[in-house]
């Protein structure tokens, strides 16, 4: 079973998040300069 995520954009910045774990945030990006706001989800963690 893969882990489901929901991506939200406003424009500025793009946000991922787990729903299945909690809403817990996989990722948050500035779009224009790809500069994580947040230190990247390990991909070994989410699948555990």
């Amino acid at each position: 079973m893969s882990l489901q995520t929901l991506t939200l954009e406003d424009g500025l910045t793009r946000l991922t998040i787990a729903p299945d774990i909690g809403g817990s945030i996989v990722n948050w990006t500035v779009l224009a300069s790809g500069q994580p706001l947040l230190r990247h989800t390990d991909e070994a963690a989410l699948a555990a």
